[in-house]
């Protein structure tokens, strides 16, 4: 059983909650695995619920309910300069804490555009870490994504998967000329590029071949 108290802003003790999901670590201080273990897989689960957008159950949302009412929250300051009120959370076991976030994050999610609303989980299959998407409208321009956590996990994604797109598109080709005996290992490079590149415009594929960057043939007049 994790006890404790964390002192600070509504918004760092849901930050706090989402690093020990991401890292198994509470402000800093590592957790012994064997005892955060199943909150934290419990948390897990809750968090990809919330970040997805989907409603939680009611059964979950009565555990939920009835953990968080273990834990104390204590007004013990202000903070004139951030705007925002400082608490005590005093927690005997962390899953109260846990659980009581999950429950803002899922009303938040509702609206899912401005913090705490905004949590994501980043895509890459190696990473995996929850994130808010308004943390990184300094890291992209336009719109903030919503499915990598930075810029270098949606290049990583891209390059493991652009060889994938590749080899679907080859298996396509192959299937649909085998009745008038052309065989795609004929074609040359610059017109293999040009049918991927046009085939994954069509399905609204990102045009990559290899990691890299490729533009359909355009045709110029005059």
């Amino acid at each position: 059983m994790i006890s404790g108290k964390i002192e600070g802003n509504a918004a760092q003790a849901i930050r706090a909650v989402v690093e020990f999901a991401n890292l198994c670590t509470i402000e800093g201080r590592a957790v012994p695995e064997k005892q955060g273990q199943r909150v934290r897989q419990e948390l897990i689960r809750d968090l990809c619920v919330v970040a997805s957008g989907t409603r939680l159950p009611a059964s979950d949302l009565s555990i939920l309910l009835e953990r968080a009412k273990h834990l104390s929250i204590s007004p013990q300051g202000y903070d004139a300069q951030g705007g925002a009120v400082i608490y005590t959370f005093s927690y005997w076991n962390w899953a109260a804490m846990c659980s009581y976030q999950v429950l803002v994050l899922d009303a938040a999610r509702r609206d899912g555009k401005y913090f705490p609303g905004d949590l994501r989980r980043c895509r890459l299959d190696s990473c995996g870490r929850f994130f808010f998407m308004s943390d990184l409208r300094e890291s992209f321009r336009g719109r903030p994504r919503s499915t990598y956590c930075c810029a270098e996990h949606m290049l990583a994604q891209h390059l493991t998967t652009s060889a994938d797109r590749v080899a679907r598109h080859r298996k396509r080709r192959r299937a649909a000329r085998l009745d008038s005996g052309q065989d795609e290992s004929s074609l040359g490079g610059v017109e293999l590029l040009t049918r991927i590149g046009c085939d994954d415009l069509a399905t609204g594929q990102d045009v990559s071949v290899d990691g890299r960057q490729q533009m359909p043939a355009i045709s110029r007049s005059g």
